[in-house]
């Protein structure tokens, strides 16, 4: 993927080449919770560290967002991205544009890793899959299980869409505002 944007291919990418992704790893929990095998990530807007970390997701994040700062863009300077000691990427950021994360070797982060921080999120406030189910079907979306739509036959995920999404938030709002205020 950095050969598109004139960088040259890491080692991990060169060993994907023929269709198949270097370490990966089929994940059953959240990406949140994995912590980076070979040591902390560090993200650079110009010089400033923006993040130092052992998540992924959240050097993901710090990528994303340094890469499109319009102000470091628009003066012509550079993000950088280290994983341990090693220069993952560098480019220069692009006003409005965030760019995906430059490792092919981490999984990225998806609508699967929002759906479950979501639930987490939801779980915590006390509603849980019976009460979202109830939720969602309420609001005319036919659902046996909250949890269960997004596992698939093979017991792995399935990516929910960002309609789905927004039609849990909005059903979780609709239950809310038919609840009695205090």
């Amino acid at each position: 993927m950095l050969q598109q944007h004139g960088f040259r291919a890491t080692g991990a990418q060169k060993a994907g080449i023929n269709g198949h992704a270097p370490n990966r790893i089929q994940r059953q929990s959240t990406i949140t919770l994995r912590e980076n095998d070979m040591g902390q990530f560090r993200i650079y807007l110009d010089d400033e560290l923006q993040c130092a970390t052992t998540s992924p997701v959240l050097a993901q994040a710090a990528w994303n967002r340094a890469s499109r700062d319009a102000r470091v863009a628009e003066k012509g300077g550079s993000v950088r991205a280290y994983e341990g000691e090693v220069t993952v990427a560098e480019m220069r950021p692009e006003p409005r544009v965030g760019h995906p994360w430059p490792d092919g070797r981490d999984h990225q982060a998806d609508l699967r890793d929002v759906w479950e921080s979501l639930l987490r999120v939801l779980e915590q406030q006390g509603l849980d899959d019976q009460a979202l189910t109830s939720a969602l079907n309420r609001f005319g979306l036919n659902t046996g299980s909250v949890k269960a739509s997004v596992q698939d036959e093979l017991g792995g995920r399935t990516i929910p869409t960002a309609a789905e999404l927004v039609v849990l938030l909005d059903a979780v709002y609709q239950e809310h505002q038919r609840e009695p205020q205090a």
